[in-house]
């Protein structure tokens, strides 16, 4: 993932109560997902999603977070900006903020109310892995998780990886636990599952799981999970008003029980997006950003490291090609005329190509050269 999509939309789409009983599979909304623009390695938008503990929305004045900027003046297509506020609308969204540029466009709804951010905590939890691969604290993908919990060194579990835990293919139940007082912990739970298949042989989407990845992240940073992504995360994104549902031994469940603010999502989604960086401070590396949203296994291509990837493809001029173009002496005549098509995504290759060919109509010496 680079930043040569510096016009890139950021939707944040905060699905309402009426989305909460569904599945997380029946409510295709209640992922955190990024898209991809020319290749896996470019991102076309982040977007949110997840029900809300409340079903009352309320009008807030705008956020501060974010400079504010006229849609039409960065570019926003207004047909395409009205679909996405009717989308949210009939998805009964508690909250819609969407940037362009790294700047606030629109914004809607309850953006400063809390919501239970559902899947979506799946991949702040798969930020907080990166960041301790970053830090050395986990050694790779590929470290067994036996290393962290010795009962795993014998029989197949010991075969578990954290990549497996990350992607899906770990193999364990999927059933999850920790939820009543008096009961053993989610952890713990996870721990005991028996396997229903051989780790790394098949995907199966995974709460119990990923609910262990707060035992992994405490025991790799010494500090709970929550309290580790807080300060190595949210601290730095000025992300301060949220709250995690612990387990009945006081662990976060990191499937799916992160409260935060939408507002608060958006500073993810578009830290992201700059690569890792906030405020000209790295807070990730590139490198796990580009790990974390490739296809995680072979099984199923949508799922990366927590993070659904959508496979559609569009090719686009971005300032950035310009530039590259600029720089490698092709002259300002073959450019400008161009310029017109900055930032317009093209579902296949002949399309932008017949788009740059009309740019130039009644200069055929410029198409030529072309």
């Amino acid at each position: 993932m680079n930043r040569s999509s510096a016009a890139i939309l950021l939707s944040l789409l905060c699905v309402g109560t009426a989305r909460a009983q569904q599945s997380e599979f029946a409510a295709p909304l209640n992922k955190f997902f990024l898209q991809v623009v020319g290749s896996k390695s470019q991102p076309k938008a982040a977007s949110v999603a997840a029900p809300v503990a409340h079903s009352v929305v309320v009008q807030a004045s705008a956020p501060t977070d974010f400079p504010a900027a006229d849609p039409t003046a960065e570019g926003v297509d207004p047909a395409e900006l009205r679909r996405l506020k009717d989308r949210a609308a009939a998805e009964h969204s508690d909250a819609v903020l969407i940037l362009r540029n790294g700047k606030l466009v629109s914004f809607s709804g309850a953006w400063d109310q809390k919501i239970v951010a559902m899947s979506a905590t799946k991949s702040i939890v798969s930020l907080g892995v990166g960041l301790l691969i970053d830090e050395g604290r986990i050694l790779s993908l590929d470290q067994p998780v036996s290393d962290f919990y010795p009962q795993w060194l014998q029989g197949d579990k010991s075969k578990i990886t954290v990549r497996m835990l990350l992607n899906h293919t770990s193999g364990l139940a999927s059933g999850r636990g920790g939820g009543r007082p008096g009961t053993p912990g989610a952890v713990e739970h996870a721990l005991k599952s028996p396997l229903v298949s051989q780790p790394g042989t098949a995907f199966h989407y995974n709460n119990n799981a990923v609910d262990l990845l707060a035992g992994l992240i405490e025991k790799a940073s010494g500090s709970r999970a929550d309290l580790y992504i807080a300060a190595k995360l949210f601290t730095p994104l000025g992300i301060s008003d949220w709250f995690w549902s612990k387990d009945s031994v006081g662990t976060p469940l990191t499937a799916g029980e992160l409260h935060i603010r939408p507002v608060d999502l958006a500073k993810v989604g578009q830290m992201i997006l700059d690569g890792g960086m906030w405020s000209g401070n790295r807070i990730i590396s590139q490198a796990w950003l580009d790990r974390s949203i490739e296809s995680g296994q072979p099984f199923e291509p949508s799922c990366g490291l927590l993070w659904w990837r959508d496979e559609e493809r569009f090719y686009m001029l971005t300032q950035k090609v310009f530039d590259t173009w600029s720089t490698a002496g092709i002259r300002p005549e073959l450019i400008d005329p161009l310029r017109s098509l900055s930032d317009r995504p093209m579902k296949t290759l002949d399309e932008l190509s017949d788009a740059m060919s009309q740019a130039f109509q009644g200069r055929s010496e410029l198409k030529k050269e072309l």
